[in-house]
């Protein structure tokens, strides 16, 4: 009886340690469980401030180029208008040196005149 009884107390050794073994895969396999959907719930929450941050900058590089479209486009308008302005009204011809210098003579002289003509008024009130 005793063959029987060390072999039946072996067998129940074994079986505690397969027993153990198999709670040790369950534990390891639930911590793991555990783990990813900790890790699924951080992705999930830290979703949204990634998904603001990346809205936010397609937002400024779109009104970026929305700005410097529009101001290219003012620019080419601004452009288009001077020309056309140009030819529509061409600058005078430049006068010579001797006509410009009379002008001036002439200008200083009446300004002189003027000058001279006040104080006159003015001596005589």
């Amino acid at each position: 009886m005793t063959l029987q009884t060390n072999s039946h107390v072996e067998l129940e050794q074994q079986r505690e340690l397969a027993r153990a073994r198999l709670f040790h895969t369950l534990d390891t396999l639930d911590r793991r469980r555990h783990s990813v959907v900790r890790i699924g719930h951080q992705a999930k929450t830290a979703m949204a401030p990634v998904g603001l941050g990346v809205a936010g900058l397609l937002v400024v590089v779109i009104t970026a180029t929305v700005v410097a479209q529009h101001r290219a486009l003012q620019r080419a308008r601004r452009d288009w208008r001077r020309i056309l302005v140009q030819r529509m009204m061409p600058e005078p011809p430049k006068k010579t040196f001797v006509v410009e210098a009379g002008r001036r003579a002439g200008m200083a002289l009446v300004l002189l005149a003027a000058n001279e003509l006040g104080k006159r008024l003015l001596r005589a009130i």
